[in-house]
């Protein structure tokens, strides 16, 4: 049995644990960017920390249950309907067969996770059921969630609840859900080339997100930055975080 996507969301994609030490071969870590919180959402469904689950990004799927299922949402806060009715978060949650999860989006931070009882048993790649959606590696060829998507459910290790527990987590003991929270710079080897203006306006001018932005990095629009003389930029390479 499977879970069906109705609607994809905003790059909704198949996560887990990553491929670390793979980086000496050219593959990249991937795995879940907050993972503390899918490995809580595991933890409330009695699966291993590692299993595969969803990660939401900004505004989260719509999804069918093909069968009764426990599953959890962990992470950045925002509203989940299972058949129209609200449900909580950080909280193991009990969804019968043709039931259907609705999620909105984020009221803050930009991803949250889905985990269900048993994992998703997607056929894992280099020892990893994540896609890494940049190199195109992974289940579903690494790509997002696409509408009429099926997801199969592995097996649970013991049968489904009847009624979802009433206990939960609170999520604030592990992660800040402020709205507003100050950005770190860290001067790279290209400042020393910035002239004073450029740097006054890198801290003080407001920059946007661009939509071309992906999970390996966030482009910036805004003031142009200037050069004290022309120069031509070497390709660095950049670290998890």
């Amino acid at each position: 049995m499977s879970i069906t996507v109705l609607a994809p969301g905003f790059m909704t994609s198949l996560q887990d644990a990553g491929r670390p030490g793979l980086m000496a071969l050219g593959v990249g870590a991937s795995g879940a960017f907050d993972s503390p919180a899918l490995r809580l959402a595991n933890a409330l469904c009695g699966n291993a920390v590692d299993a595969c689950g969803l990660e939401l990004t900004l505004i989260g799927p719509r999804l069918r249950f093909e069968r009764d299922t426990r599953f959890a949402v962990t992470g950045a806060p925002l509203a989940l309907e299972l058949d129209g009715v609200a449900r909580p978060m950080w909280s193991p949650l009990q969804a019968s067969a043709g039931s259907t999860l609705t999620f909105g989006r984020m009221v803050t931070g930009c991803r949250s996770y889905l985990a269900v009882a048993g994992g998703l048993k997607v056929d894992p790649v280099l020892g990893s059921r994540c896609s890494d959606l940049n190199s195109k590696l992974g289940p579903l060829q690494g790509r997002p969630l696409c509408a009429g998507d099926r997801l199969p459910l592995a097996d649970e290790a013991a049968p489904p609840w009847r009624h979802a527990p009433s206990w939960s987590l609170n999520g604030a003991h592990w992660f800040d859900f402020d709205e507003q929270r100050p950005l770190r710079l860290l001067p790279g080897a290209h400042r020393a080339g910035l002239t004073r203006d450029a740097i006054e306006r890198l801290f003080t001018q407001g920059f946007t997100v661009a939509n071309d932005s992906n999970r390996v990095g966030l482009r910036l629009v805004g003031p142009a930055l200037t050069w004290k003389s022309p120069m031509e930029l070497v390709s660095a390479g950049s670290i998890p975080g």
